[in-house]
């Protein structure tokens, strides 16, 4: 089954173009990509959005369930993450438009961004395993669909 998203900036609410990508499933394998798509697992996809914010276009397994998880990337490298932002209520609550400040290894390495409607940040690479820090200022929210 052939799947493409649209890749949305959180700080404005518009495509994001020529930027690049993590694209996860949940229970749906990808079985073949393009070229220039960086396939890490057969779950996991890496490459950069075309003008209109589009991924590329995959082939999985089966009909796509909404199981996926989309991300802008930062940094390359086998090493990453990315952080989910809840509220502590219950039951707990993305917290969306939240600003942060991602800190990586090395000195001067920073990358500062806005959680996306689910709560997540970018997701953060690099080419080597170290602890990466998340910093937020809960006065700085902004509205986001």
């Amino acid at each position: 089954m052939p799947v493409s998203f649209v890749l949305i900036q959180p700080e404005t609410g518009k495509p994001a173009a020529r930027t690049p990508y993590r694209l996860t499933f949940g229970e749906r394998h990808i079985l073949s990509a393009p070229p220039g798509v960086n396939l890490i697992t057969d779950s996991v996809a890496e490459g950069t959005t075309d003008a209109l914010g589009r991924t590329d276009t995959l082939q999985l397994d089966a009909p796509d369930n909404g199981d996926h998880v989309l991300l802008l990337r930062h940094g390359v490298g086998n090493f990453g993450t990315f952080f989910e932002l809840s509220d502590s209520g219950r039951p707990s609550r993305p917290i969306a438009g939240q600003r942060y400040l991602i800190t990586g290894c090395k000195p001067g390495e920073q990358y500062e961004g806005v959680t996306d409607p689910a709560g997540r940040t970018v997701y953060y690479s690099g080419d080597e395993q170290c602890d990466i820090s998340l910093s937020v200022a809960p006065q700085e929210r902004i509205a986001i669909d």
